[in-house]
C-alpha cells in the first residue's frame, strides 16, 4: 500500500522571498515619499519601520522588502533631500542678474527647502556628514563641492563686475549661507519666543529679506 505524502502544517512552510503578497505593485518610491512627509513633523529617531509603512499604507513587511533596514531606508533619504536640493540650485545658477540677486534667489531657494524639509540638517548630519563610509564621504564632498562652486562663480563674477569686495571669502560665505537658512527651519522653539502667532504669517519670507540685505550690503565693496 501506497504512503500518501505528510503535508507539513502551513506554518512550517518556508516563505519564499520576495515581495509581501498583494504588493507587486507598490514601488519604494512611495515608502521614500511617505517618510519625507513624517520627517516634516518627526525627528529622524521617531520614524520606524511601522509609522512609515502606516504612513504610507503598506505592509511593514514591504519597507523591509525593499530596504532591508531603518538606517538604510534613512540613508537612501538624505539621498534623495540631496539631490532634490542640488536640482533647486541648478535651475537657479543660470538665471541672469546682478550679484545682489543672485545671492537673494539662493538664499530664498534654500530657506525655502529647509523650512519645507526642517529635520533635513539632522538627517543629513547623521546619515551623510558624521557616517564613516566610504559612499557618504564621496556623497558629501561631491555634494558641496558642487554647491560651492556654483556659489564661488556668482562671488568671481562680482568682484569682476565690482558689485563685490575683492577680499571676500567664498567658503567664508557658503558655510554662512547655509547656517542662516538652517537655523530658522530647526530653531522654531526660538521663533515662537520671540515673534507672537500674529507675526509667524510671511515670517520666513520676511526673514529670507533681512538676510539679503544684510549680506549683499556686507559684500560690496567699501566707500
Amino acid at each position: 500500500m501506497t504512503k500518501k505524502p505528510v503535508v507539513p502544517p502551513r506554518s512550517a512552510v518556508p516563505r519564499r522571498k520576495g515581495r509581501p503578497v498583494g504588493q507587486d505593485n507598490i514601488g519604494a518610491d512611495r515608502v521614500l515619499t511617505a517618510a519625507r512627509q513624517l520627517l516634516r513633523d518627526k525627528r529622524p529617531d521617531q520614524l520606524t519601520q511601522t509609522n512609515i509603512a502606516k504612513a504610507a499604507g503598506v505592509d511593514p513587511k514591504l519597507v523591509r522588502y525593499y530596504f532591508g533596514t531603518l538606517d538604510n531606508l534613512l540613508v537612501q533619504l538624505a539621498h534623495r533631500f540631496i539631490l532634490d536640493i542640488s536640482d533647486r540650485l541648478t535651475a537657479i545658477s543660470d538665471i541672469p542678474g546682478t550679484t545682489a540677486e543672485k545671492i537673494e534667489l539662493r538664499i530664498k531657494t534654500l530657506l525655502s527647502f529647509y523650512v519645507e524639509t526642517p529635520n533635513f540638517w539632522p538627517l543629513l548630519l547623521d546619515k551623510i556628514y558624521l557616517a564613516s563610509d566610504a559612499k557618504a564621504k564621496t556623497v558629501r564632498r561631491d555634494f558641496n563641492k558642487t554647491s560651492y562652486q556654483r556659489l564661488e562663480n556668482i562671488v568671481l563674477k562680482g568682484i569682476e563686475l565690482d558689485e563685490v569686495r575683492g577680499d571676500i571669502d567664498a567658503r567664508f560665505l557658503y558655510m554662512v549661507l547655509l547656517g542662516v537658512c538652517e537655523i530658522f527651519a530647526t530653531a522654531k522653539p526660538i521663533r515662537d519666543v520671540l515673534f507672537s502667532e500674529y507675526e509667524q504669517d510671511g515670517l520666513a519670507e520676511r526673514y529670507a529679506d533681512f538676510l539679503s540685505k544684510i549680506i549683499v550690503n556686507g559684500l560690496k565693496p567699501l566707500g
